[in-house]
This record gives structure tokens, C-alpha cells and sequence, in this order.
């Protein structure tokens, strides 16, 4: 029988306990992963170990996935239905030299963990849902092959965790592309007939110098990097042919775009000086860009919930300022976080003081049982996380703003709110306290028409303007109709201008004109009719005028009076907050002044403060679209 709970309270504590039982086994897959370290795409031994142990626990697992012999993808559906898809990662390739020295083996078990966990409570719970675990070969590589070849187009979320001598979910990895410089001269000997040579290793040198002058005037998150691989055969034999390699890193895909014409000069102008060729004889080097690696966009309101969850585990984290700070490399997770929402977390393992990722003192730490224990927690986190995406409607919506550019830094709603609020100001003051004075006065003709006429219009503007701001953040927040104008944002105020003035004209051209609200609450209108009839009829006309006014605001001054500003927005508006007061009660609405947070049934959600602190809650900003390329790099 399908079981029934309102929190997600017992599905952590069974996804917890899920892991908890199989620690002994994924400390024995771990092991043995280190002890065979394989290099990108030769992991065979790794493939092999784990699409067997998925298989063993009822997983529907592909090997060999995507056209990847090393890559595989173990899929399990709840018998609920198929629901939101959570996906997660795990690597499992080594380092020449230093075997597991970034602690793959650790991320192979994390995913596998993961997976486990969110298995029993689809079989415990029958909740809607299913998860995916991919192998992912080849960091740094093989995640972009997969997304390039459709592997996570179905998929919803994609989480994983990484070993480093720190936690935190918000490190900022940096984008990165390598590129190979080769120089073609001609060869002589050095000391008899130098001058009958093209040294090359002279370009590779005035290269190299180029990028050290270059790095002063390049932003301070920018990085190069390089090494020469080949510097030529004998000191006494001018090389006709060098190579080197460099890494050129930005904070942003974009950065990186900007930084690479740049270098791409520095290549070119010591081929000029040196006389060097291409290979076919052109007069410039062989420069061969590789595929980029994206930085990596964690999603907020993912990140905040799995920190949220390795809290209650005693883990502690850096501030988002500090974690942003903190020095980090590459990783092809990150074009994965350009496609769907992601997160790519680091744990600490406690590894030796100075011995960083990519040291053998990490190789060693990657085997230790604190280093399993850590593993675990971070493979809890985010399974917890993975839960929450699947059955708290509010908080998967507020993931999908995040990554569409709707959310401020990834935690506050942004739906036109700052004009609602001006209108909002002006519909309120002029309500109740102007039109009154305005419509009640007995103005002769033609001033009553120019002036009620004038306040007619910006009545109408204000009421239409409100009407379609709250209709853009119906579609944008409720039905997922991003709207992005551009350049023709401007069009949008024809409507309510043009509305205005169409409906003006027309309540010009009637007989009762501009006045009939002032008729009504005057003297002159139906004097013979007593007292009691006037004040009925000026009664009627004030209703009339306040549903006029409020009817396109009632949506937003319940939300606003009742500070549940974040039912309306990410529950769907008022419909879905009335159901909301239904199912879970009305001592569950939070009253107090909201504050940022990612959830929407955690009290205090959605506000964000401008530069001068006043509050301006939804402002809209428009999506921005980033396009893919096709390729990504090699490497951290």
C-alpha cells in the first residue's frame, strides 16, 4: 500500500539509512578502484566493477553508453511513475604518475551511494521519480562527450561531490581551454652555419615571454598556463620543429572568449619575429584550439539545500564570499550546469597539510577510511537534496527560475515587482484619497470632463499596466513562458497606453461622459429622491470605483498584505496559495518579513533589497541565453 507522509522528514531518514547499510560494500568497490588506477577512457577495470554492482541491486544499467566504451548508465523509475529525473555523477579515472591523486574513487562510490538511496525510498514510498547514475570516464572530457551526445537531454538535475581539502558547494571553477603551439623553422648546425637556421625554439621562448607581459593587464581571475613539450633534439642543432601546451582559464565562458584572441596574438607575433612556419609553409604557427570546459553555474537553491543537509551531519562551510574566493581548477561538470540545473560540491578528506589535488599525498588520503566516512556524508547530502527536488513542487520550481536567469544570484524571485509597487503607491493614494475629492466635487463643464478625463487615463494606464505585469508573472513563474522582448521590450507599453486611450475616448463619447461618477455622488443627480436614495446611489458609485481599481490587484494585495509573497510567486499565484491554506493550514502561511531563503514552505522566502535597502521585491530580469558549443577540453 502506497504510504502517505506530508514532510520529507522519513524519506531521509530512510535514504540515510540506505547508504549506512552499504558502507562496507562501497568501501570495497573504493579500494579496489585505487589499487587499479586507468587513465581517461581506458577505466575497464573500473566499468567493469561498477555496472556489475549495479546490476546486483536492480538497476537497469547500460555499459558502454553513448558511443563511450568506459561510460555507462544505470537508471531505476519508480513504480509511480516516472516523475522529475535526478541524476547523478561518478568518475573513476586516475592521473599518469599518481594513480587516484583526485580521489576518483571516492566520487565513483559517491554517485553509486547517491543512487541507492533514492532506490529504497522509491521502492519504501512509491513516490513519482527516477534516478540516474552515470560513469562518466575521462574528467574533463567525458561529461562533454556525454552531453554532446544527448545523455542528459531527459534529465532534470544533475549532483555530484569531488574530494579536496574543503567543503563547500559554491567554489567558483573556472572555464578553461587548451591550446598546442607548434613552430616550423629550418634546422643547421649552431656552431658551424648558424646563420643558415629558423631557430623555432626562439618562437616557443618569445611565446612564452609574450604570456608573462600579457598576464599584467589580464583581469586577476584570469589564468595562463604552459609548458614546452618540445624544445628540440641537441643543444648543438638548431630545432626545426617546437611545441608547447597552455591552459588559459577565465571566471566565465565569456571571459575565457575574451581572453583567447589575446593569446592567440602573443602565438602569432613570435612566429612574425622568429620567421617561423606552419607546417604547410605558411607564414604563421600551427595553433590548435582545443574544446572549451565551462565554468561551472551552480545552482543556488540547490547548493543552499545540500549545505542546508550536511549541517544536520556536523559539517560546517565557508561563507558563498569565501567559497568564491578560494582558488579552484576545471571541470566538465560544468558544461553539464550550462544545460540543466547542477551543483558540483567539494568534501574535505583531510589530506596531508600541503597536499593539495593532484599530489601523491592525496593518492593516500584518498584511501582512508576518514576519507570513505566523508564520502558517505557527501553522498547523503546529495541524495537528501536529489528527495527534495522530487517531491517539493515549490522548491523543483524555484530550481528551474534559478537556472533560467529568473532568480537573483539563484534566491530571489524576479517578476516585475518595482512597477507594481509604484503603481500599487499611486492606485492607493489616488483611491482613496483623490478620487473621492475629484469625483464628489461639483466641477462644471468642460472642466469636469478635462480634469476627471485625465485621472480617468491614468486610472485606466495604472489598472492595465498592473493587469498585464500580473499576467507576465502568471506565465513566467506558473505556466514556464519565459518571456524575453529585447530590443522590443518598448512595444509592451502600447498596450496599456493604447488600451487607455481607446477606453478614455469611447467613455468620452457616451452621454453621461467623464462625470457620471460625480453625477452620482453629487446634489444634482436625482434630488427629488431624498437623502437615502443619494447616499445609496454615492455608495454604489464608490464600489463601483473601487472594483474598478482593485480587481487587477487583488491578486497581489493578498499576497502582499498577508506576506506569503512566496506562495504567490513560486506556488503558482493565488489559486495554488488558497489550495496551499487548504491542505496544510492557515497557522502554516509565514507573516514575518521575508528574507532570502530557496524554499517556499520554509518561512521567510523571496525578497531581495536594492542598493539603498528599500525593498523591491520580484523585479523581472530577463533571461540570457548562453549557447553551447559543440567541444569542450581535456583537464582540470
Amino acid at each position: 500500500r502506497k504510504m502517505k507522509i506530508k514532510d520529507t522528514t522519513e524519506y531521509a531518514e530512510t535514504a540515510t539509512k540506505a547508504i549506512d547499510d552499504k558502507s562496507s560494500e562501497l568501501r570495497t568497490i573504493s579500494l579496489k578502484i585505487h589499487e587499479n588506477p586507468e587513465l581517461a577512457y581506458k577505466e575497464k577495470f573500473a566499468h567493469g566493477l561498477l555496472v556489475k554492482y549495479l546490476q546486483d541491486q536492480g538497476f537497469n544499467v547500460t555499459p558502454s553508453a553513448y558511443g563511450l566504451e568506459t561510460a555507462f548508465v544505470a537508471e531505476f523509475q519508480s513504480i509511480a511513475g516516472r516523475g522529475r529525473v535526478v541524476s547523478f555523477n561518478s568518475e573513476y579515472d586516475a592521473l599518469p604518475k599518481i594513480g587516484h591523486a583526485c580521489g576518483h574513487n571516492l566520487i565513483a562510490i559517491s554517485g553509486v551511494a547517491a543512487a541507492i538511496a533514492l532506490k529504497t525510498v522509491f521502492e519504501k514510498y512509491q513516490i513519482p521519480g527516477t534516478v540516474k547514475l552515470f560513469g562518466t570516464p575521462a574528467e574533463g572530457n567525458g561529461k562533454i562527450d556525454l552531453v554532446n551526445a544527448g545523455a542528459y537531454n531527459d534529465v532534470d538535475i544533475s549532483l555530484m561531490v569531488h574530494p579536496s581539502p574543503f567543503d563547500g558547494c559554491f567554489i567558483k571553477f573556472l572555464a578553461l581551454q587548451s591550446c598546442e603551439v607548434k613552430y616550423f623553422g629550418r634546422t643547421a648546425h649552431a656552431a658551424g652555419a648558424p646563420w643558415e637556421g629558423i631557430n623555432a625554439l626562439d618562437a616557443t621562448i618569445l611565446a612564452y615571454n609574450n604570456i608573462g607581459l600579457l598576464r599584467q593587464q589580464i583581469l586577476p581571475t584570469n589564468r595562463i598556463h604552459g609548458i614546452i613539450t618540445n624544445g628540440g633534439e641537441a643543444p648543438n642543432i638548431i630545432p626545426d620543429n617546437t611545441s608547447s601546451e597552455y591552459f588559459i582559464r577565465g571566471r566565465t565562458i565569456k571571459d575565457l572568449t575574451d581572453l583567447r584572441p589575446r593569446v592567440h596574438k602573443c602565438f602569432e607575433a613570435a612566429a612574425i619575429a622568429a620567421g617561423c612556419t606552419k607546417e604547410n609553409g605558411a607564414k604563421d604557427p600551427s595553433i590548435f584550439w582545443k574544446r572549451e570546459v565551462f565554468d561551472v553555474k551552480t545552482n543556488v537553491p540547490l547548493g543552499n539545500r545540500y549545505e542546508e543537509h550536511l549541517k544536520k551531519f556536523g559539517i560546517t562551510f565557508p561563507t558563498k564570499e569565501e567559497q568564491d574566493a578560494t582558488p579552484a581548477g576545471s571541470t566538465d561538470q560544468g558544461r553539464v550546469t550550462y544545460l540543466i540545473p547542477g551543483i558540483h560540491a567539494m568534501f574535505d578528506i583531510k589530506p596531508p597539510k600541503g597536499s593539495a589535488n593532484h599530489t601523491p599525498g592525496f593518492t593516500d588520503a584518498a584511501k582512508t577510511e576518514f576519507a570513505h566516512e566523508a564520502t558517505l556524508t557527501a553522498s547523503k547530502g546529495i541524495a537528501l537534496t536529489g528527495i527534495d527536488y522530487l517531491v517539493d513542487d515549490c522548491f523543483a520550481r524555484l530550481v528551474k527560475l534559478s537556472f533560467d536567469g529568473h532568480l537573483n544570484d539563484g534566491e530571489q524571485v524576479h517578476v516585475y515587482r518595482w512597477p507594481i509597487n509604484y503603481l500599487f503607491t499611486w492606485q492607493f493614494w489616488t483611491t482613496n484619497l483623490l478620487y473621492p475629492t475629484i469625483y464628489t466635487h461639483n466641477w462644471p463643464e468642460p472642466q469636469c470632463s478635462l480634469i476627471v478625463g485625465c485621472f480617468f487615463f491614468v486610472s485606466i494606464t495604472n489598472i492595465l499596466l498592473v493587469g498585464m505585469s500580473s499576467a507576465m508573472s502568471w506565465l513566467i513563474v506558473c505556466k514556464k513562458v519565459y518571456l524575453s522582448f529585447g530590443k522590443y521590450d518598448w512595444k509592451l507599453f502600447v498596450i496599456p497606453f493604447g488600451g487607455a486611450t481607446v477606453l478614455t475616448i469611447i467613455s468620452a463619447s457616451t452621454n453621461e461622459g467623464f462625470c457620471i461618477l460625480r453625477k452620482i455622488a453629487s446634489t444634482e443627480f436625482d434630488h427629488n429622491n431624498g437623502p437615502f436614495l443619494k447616499a445609496s446611489k454615492k455608495v454604489l458609485g464608490y464600489l463601483l470605483m473601487y472594483i474598478v481599481q482593485w480587481t487587477p490587484l487583488m491578486v497581489y494585495v493578498i499576497a502582499d498584505i498577508l506576506n506569503v509573497a512566496s506562495y504567490f510567486i513560486a506556488a503558482g499565484g493565488i489559486l495554488n496559495m488558497v489550495q496551499y491554506i487548504i491542505n496544510e493550514g492557515w497557522k502554516d502561511i509565514p507573516r514575518s518579513p521575508l528574507t532570502n531563503r530557496d524554499s517556499c514552505n520554509a518561512p521567510n522566502s523571496i525578497k531581495s533589497t536594492d542598493v539603498e535597502g528599500r525593498n523591491r521585491n520580484w523585479n523581472y530580469i530577463l533571461k540570457i541565453n548562453i549557447e553551447n558549443d559543440e567541444e569542450v577540453t581535456d583537464g582540470l
